[in-house]
Order: C-alpha cells, then sequence, then structure tokens
C-alpha cells in the first residue's frame, strides 16, 4: 500500500473507547446515506466550466476551494475523483472522513488549527503525486465567508493551481452553526460555479501572495454573490435549466 492509499482507508479507533467506537460507525453510516439520497435526487446546472474539474487538463494536479457550509453538495457533485481532504483529527473529523470516504475521496487528517502543517505537507505529496485536493476554505471554524491561506500557500508549495468553486442549493435547511450550514432539501436544483485558476509562483513572495489570497477572496466572493442572485430569481420563476450528475 503507497502512502496517498492510506487516506482512502478508515483509520482504526483502538484509541476511543468502546461505545466512541459504536457511535462513530453508526453515525458516518446513517450521514452517508444521508448524503446519498439527497444527492441522488437533486439536479444541477454548471457555469463557467465544461466539467467537474473547471476544465483543467486531466494532467495537471489541482486544488479545489469552497466555503464550508457547502460540503454536502461539494460531496456529492465532486465523488469518485478520488480528491485528498484535509480533516480534523477529532472524533468529527473521524466520522467526516468515514463519510467521504465511501464517496471515494481520501482524507488526510488536520486542520488549520491541529495537525495542520503536517496535512499541508500530505496534502503537497499528494499533489507531486498527481491526485486532486481540496479546501473547505473558510473552516474548520471560521470566521464565515473569510478565505484562510492554506490553498494558496499550498499552490506554492506544489505549484498546482488553485480553482475557486461554489456549490449552492436552491433549497435547503439552513443550521443553527458559525458557518449557517446548509443541507439540501431533496429534489431541489443547485448551482455549480467555477471562477479561473489561481497560479501562485513558486517564487513568490509574501506581497504576491497577499495579492493573490485577496483575487481568491474576491473570486469566491463573486461566486457567492452570483450563486445567491440565481437563487432568488429561480425561487420566484421555479424553472431551471438543470441536469443530473
Amino acid at each position: 500500500m503507497s502512502d496517498i492509499d492510506k487516506f482512502y482507508i478508515p483509520q482504526r479507533l483502538e484509541n476511543y473507547p468502546f461505545w466512541k467506537r459504536i457511535f462513530i460507525q453508526l453515525t458516518s453510516l446513517l450521514l452517508y446515506c444521508c448524503v446519498y439520497l439527497i444527492g441522488l435526487s437533486m439536479r444541477w446546472e454548471v457555469r463557467g466550466a465544461s466539467d467537474r474539474r473547471g476544465g483543467i487538463d486531466d494532467r495537471q494536479p489541482l486544488i479545489y476551494a469552497f466555503w464550508h457550509n457547502r460540503i454536502i453538495p461539494a460531496t456529492w457533485f465532486f465523488r469518485h475523483l478520488r480528491i485528498v481532504v484535509m480533516t480534523s483529527q477529532s472524533a468529527d473529523g473521524e466520522i467526516i472522513a468515514r463519510v467521504i470516504q465511501r464517496f471515494g475521496y481520501g482524507a488526510a487528517r488536520g486542520s488549520t488549527t491541529r495537525g495542520g502543517s503536517k496535512a499541508l505537507r500530505e496534502l503537497a505529496d499528494c499533489l507531486k503525486q498527481g491526485r486532486d485536493v481540496a479546501f473547505t476554505i473558510d473552516g474548520p471554524r471560521g470566521p464565515i465567508y473569510v478565505a484562510k491561506p492554506g490553498a494558496i500557500l499550498l499552490a506554492k508549495l506544489s505549484g498546482c493551481p488553485v480553482l475557486p468553486v461554489c456549490q449552492t442549493p436552491l433549497e435547503y435547511y439552513e443550521m443553527n452553526s458559525w458557518d449557517k450550514f446548509r443541507v439540501p432539501k431533496p429534489f431541489t436544483c443547485g448551482l455549480i460555479s467555477y471562477a479561473p485558476p489561481i497560479y501562485v509562483p513558486k517564487n513568490a513572495d509574501e506581497k504576491l501572495l497577499e495579492q493573490l489570497q485577496q483575487r481568491l477572496q474576491k473570486e469566491l466572493d463573486r461566486l457567492h454573490a452570483e450563486s445567491e442572485l440565481w437563487r432568488q430569481q429561480n425561487q420566484v420563476e421555479r424553472s431551471v435549466n438543470c441536469m443530473k450528475i
């Protein structure tokens, strides 16, 4: 088994007490079933690209960047692309890791607040070996819609582009959480919108990194604003040109 293959296999739970192991296994299975059924019922409209990789050549590994509260539609739409995602080292992170692994993702343990440096190096290794990676760019604790620098730093380290993307369900339940987490309603439509990829030179200095970070923020803000306008228009018209993915 290669170093990358381990990301696609659930970790052993011997460090958790028995009741916690059962909870993690059952909860992850239940959440997987919920995401699967919601995703199976949805239809999609795609803007800014002709495929799920934003039109970027398959030979070029890339870094997806999107908002934390769009995890559910992102998990379904980009399933089985073998994308590696950074997840927390906590029990909650283990639940999320097991859910996304069932959809064909890899899980690198760490976050911007815990184990982040290790996970960033692991993501760089994944890119070097041809795998795409993804960031919930304002996670894991916010503030909401404020992009953190991990994706830009990884782009400098790896030479791979950052692809800003926004996944917006037309109708959803909003959770009472820091990110106003969105759970799509079954049988709704969703908008997937892409911005042009952002390339970071390996010799970029702090000033250029800050400029590119601001560009990433602006692109994600633009996609978010356009998707909210799309929602407002189509909630009135109730007619969207969506397709099954």
